[in-house]
């Protein structure tokens, strides 16, 4: 499960939910209740992951740098 959140321009917050089962075994059952009972029971493994992005604004960074070097030259 992905979701993703846009606060801004170029702004985004991304959180991720993983689950994971494992079963490791080699007899295989004809009965879907029985691989349905085998596969609750296996060993999980949950992850949440949690990611910021910013995309900055180059034209308006440009402009702030130009700005400020004519204010330093006078």
């Amino acid at each position: 499960m992905v979701y993703t959140w846009q606060f801004a321009l170029g702004i985004f917050l991304i959180v991720a939910w993983k689950n994971a089962t494992f079963h490791d075994s080699d007899i295989v059952s004809t009965s879907c209740f029985q691989n349905l009972k085998l596969i609750l029971q296996s060993d999980q493994n949950n992850n949440l992951s949690l990611k910021s992005l910013y995309f900055p604004d180059y034209l308006k960074l440009k402009y702030l740098a130009r700005r400020g070097e004519k204010g330093r030259a006078v």
